[in-house]
């Protein structure tokens, strides 16, 4: 049991961190996930969460940006669980981090070690943000988020709906704009809504999502593609050459070496979860469809898979998923690795801007 003085220097560290993180978003409602570690900061407060979470706020552009934040950022974690590319790119940038504070601690001259890391850093921004004729890698990963956020947070769905979503959480201006504005006016809303989040899924399994998803798209040409909308997850798989029973399977079972990254001190729980999902066609809607209902033969709910912790720019905390029932001893550590995390990469980030890149 934590001395009176114990606590409060923890909360004092929630108040810092937590604060730091939500720094970053400018406007109320806005969220992000640092990734590595699943915590979401929401520039929100807890109070006026659980008045949207009862539908006892009016519903006006702030109900719609917090109740869509979370929805959103929630997709992205279950990308992290379900996907190559973005498992692959959380270990990379947690690698990353580590190396960076073990070099950072142990006081070792910058000229012994910053120029390598930042080539492999430089590498994996490079492969994170890859754009090209198309879609951008950033846009795929992004589109089933808003896709998905914008299902899982409404109960009621049109095209108008979805844009207008857009533009109150993200910008008419915004890269999430422009993407879901040329699909819907390329494909239509029942393309966009019911097959785009399965091809964006695909995508992020292949080593550039941005390329693997424009090719997808272009190879449909002047085609019908209203069979599309009715295929199941498996049909889908099969008709875009993908074998639907080796992609359901989750990323522990598919990769057993993540079992050994420190990254699987959080996500085990995540995987135990998501491995109940043994029927095909179940996991791939669960995972191709975040934001759906559960329902038929599934077993596991978006409500299962939610970012463990959330935190909120009053101090309140949550935690979700498999974690719902533990309290500030899995926060804090949480909340200080996210912070540092946070602080590494930017810090990475500027070095990375101030030193020429090495010629090859």
């Amino acid at each position: 049991m934590p001395r009176p003085d114990e606590r409060s220097e923890a909360v004092a560290r929630l108040r810092g961190s937590s604060r730091e993180l939500i720094s970053r978003l400018p406007e109320s409602g806005e969220a992000l996930l640092v990734l590595t570690c699943g915590v979401v900061a929401i520039n929100e407060s807890y109070a006026y969460a659980k008045t949207v979470s009862g539908f006892e706020a009016e519903v006006d552009d702030r109900f719609i940006r917090c109740v869509y934040g979370v929805s959103h950022e929630a997709v992205h974690m279950v990308q992290l669980l379900s996907t190559r590319f973005v498992l692959d790119i959380a270990i990379e940038y947690a690698n990353l981090c580590a190396r960076t504070q073990q070099h950072l601690k142990a006081g070792t001259p910058e000229k012994d070690w910053l120029a390598g890391l930042l080539t492999d850093y430089r590498a994996t921004r490079s492969r994170f943000a890859a754009s090209g004729p198309g879609f951008s890698t950033l846009q795929v990963l992004e589109t089933q988020a808003v896709i998905e956020g914008f299902r899982g947070a409404f109960s009621r769905y049109s095209e108008l709906g979805l844009a207008k979503t857009v533009q109150i959480a993200h910008g008419i201006e915004s890269d999430y704009a422009e993407a879901i504005g040329r699909l819907l006016a390329g494909f239509g809303f029942s393309f966009t809504f019911n097959v785009v989040p399965k091809l964006c899924w695909l995508a992020l399994h292949t080593p550039d999502p941005g390329k693997s998803f424009t090719q997808a798209l272009l190879s449909l040409g002047d085609t019908d593609v209203s069979p599309l909308e009715k295929m199941s997850a498996c049909e889908i798989c099969d008709a875009f050459g993908a074998a639907p029973t080796g992609l359901a399977r989750s990323m522990r079972v598919r990769v057993p070496a993540v079992r050994d990254h420190a990254v699987h001190v959080l996500l085990g729980d995540y995987f135990d979860v998501l491995e109940q999902e043994t029927d095909p066609e179940a996991y791939l809607q669960r995972v191709m469809h975040p934001g759906r209902s559960s329902g038929g033969e599934q077993r596991v709910a978006l409500a299962d898979l939610m970012p463990p912790l959330t935190i909120f720019n009053d101090d309140g905390f949550q935690m979700n998923g498999p974690l719902k029932d533990q309290g500030w001893d899995a926060a804090d550590p949480l909340i200080r690795i996210s912070t540092l995390t946070t602080q590494t990469l930017e810090w990475l980030d500027e070095r990375a801007d101030e030193m020429p890149c090495t010629p090859t």
